[in-house]
């Protein structure tokens, strides 16, 4: 039986990355330095401008900033200023409370 490859792609949050390289760490030591690497450089938000979000998703941004979507939609091209703990802004058509 012959193969095909089929091209594809996968897109992880920084949360699904991140537990991917807490089990990397437990089962391969060698690979959870890449994961880690991998996770270090890791900005969403750069990789993936005007995403579609849902109500209650967590995002976490490069610089350790965690929000909630409180309203979803599709986030705009760049990142928004963050504003203070607590608080919410408009990200495209989502609006997001920063938690930390």
């Amino acid at each position: 039986m012959a193969s095909t490859e089929v091209p594809f792609s996968i897109r992880f949050t920084r949360a699904q990355v991140e537990k991917i390289a807490r089990v990397a760490e437990v089962e391969d030591r060698s690979q959870a330095s890449v994961v880690r690497r991998a996770v270090d450089a890791l900005d969403d938000r750069a990789l993936d401008p005007q995403t579609a979000v849902t109500l209650g998703q967590e995002l976490q941004f490069s610089g350790g900033e965690k929000f909630i979507v409180t309203v979803a939609g599709t986030t705009a091209g760049s990142l928004p200023a963050a504003p203070a703990v607590g608080a919410t802004v408009a990200d495209g058509s989502a609006t997001l409370r920063r938690e930390r």
